[in-house]
């Protein structure tokens, strides 16, 4: 909810046409947060959890060339982009190889390393910290209730920590993969 959240944002910025972007009251940021707006197109997944099919991205295809009706740029997001199949992802690569001018993509993605590199490489990458109260270490801790699940659980926090930490690019791969090397991770899992 989050990362759909800033994409909304990003969205509202790219196609609000007030001087002080997003103004978040003209008719084009309305449009924008109602997810109506004639420039602005979401891909999601048919149901939570799937596959973006490859049926979908190449209805994008053919949509994707089109001209902006209301703004200077289209903006299309591509929701659980770390669920496109195969198929789907060759045919989201051959739009970003040669992307119309007046487009933003926006791709969310909560696993970088499902998406392959090929898209990676053609892609900004920006990173947004889930928000102190969706913390999953705070969420741990509400659920600490007996000792014996604490030591278990007191490891599990031990690597969620070191996962955030790598994600935020705080610690190096083999830093990490050394520390784990005390944990029995398939016996925590």
């Amino acid at each position: 909810a989050t990362l759909s959240r800033s994409a909304n944002e990003v969205a509202a910025f790219t196609l609000c046409g007030a001087e002080q972007r997003p103004c978040g009251v003209c008719s084009d940021c309305a449009m924008v947060a109602r997810e109506e707006h004639p420039d602005l197109e979401w891909i999601r997944s048919e149901k939570e959890g799937g596959a973006v099919k490859v049926d979908q991205i190449r209805e994008l295809q053919q949509t994707a060339y089109l001209s902006p009706k209301r703004s200077s740029h289209r903006v299309i997001i591509i929701e659980s982009a770390d669920h496109l199949n195969t198929a789907s992802s060759n045919a989201l690569l051959k739009i970003l190889e040669e992307p119309p001018a007046p487009i933003v993509f926006i791709l969310i993605a909560e696993r970088l390393t499902s998406l392959p590199p090929t898209i990676l490489s053609r892609c900004h990458l920006y990173r947004f910290q889930v928000p102190e109260h969706e913390n999953v270490l705070e969420l741990g801790r509400l659920y600490d209730a007996d000792s014996r699940r604490g030591l278990v659980f007191q490891k599990q926090e031990a690597i969620i920590a070191g996962l955030l930490q790598l994600l935020q690019g705080t610690i190096h791969p083999c830093e990490l993969a050394a520390l784990w090397q005390e944990f029995d991770l398939e016996g925590l899992l």
